[in-house]
């Protein structure tokens, strides 16, 4: 497996969220980004926000299609055909975010499609801490754990 880097800007959108969102309703949406040869790692470089057909519950949320298949598809053209779908982010009204037995089957389903990578990660935004996990041989594991406030 490769490594993941964020970029700044994805961890300042962390960061707003986790200070602005009232965490009553969960949020959620696609991660983004690219390969980066120059370090050889995967580089989460953007994240959608809900759409308006999206379902925003106390304790779930589901993503549409409609609204982020047209973000990923302009962010595939405006960068030249590399970037592309790596993931789903949501948010927990929990400090420190666990993942709960639907985030995991639904995990594990998302990571037997066909993507452009191998890898496909899941993130789910706490109010202090957001960490992010990998699907691995059927496996769920812990790839990423931020504070970005303490960052």
């Amino acid at each position: 497996m490769r490594k993941l880097m964020l970029n700044m800007d994805v961890k300042e959108k962390i960061k707003s969220i986790q200070s602005e969102h009232t965490f009553k309703k969960e949020i959620g949406g696609i991660l983004v980004g690219a390969y980066d040869a120059e370090i050889e790692c995967l580089r989460l470089t953007d994240m959608s926000f809900p759409c308006p057909r999206d379902q925003q519950f106390r304790f779930s949320f589901f993503r549409k299609t409609d609204g982020h298949q047209e973000i990923m598809d302009q962010l595939w053209e405006e960068s030249g055909h590399t970037k592309a779908y790596l993931g789903e982010w949501h948010t927990h009204d929990q400090d420190t975010p666990i993942p709960s037995v639907v985030d995991s089957k639904n995990w594990k389903r998302i990571s037997k499609r066909n993507h452009n990578f191998e890898e496909c990660y899941f993130m789910i935004i706490g109010r202090i801490e957001f960490i992010i996990w990998a699907v691995v041989n059927n496996d769920i594991i812990e790839i990423y754990r931020g504070n970005c406030n303490a960052e």
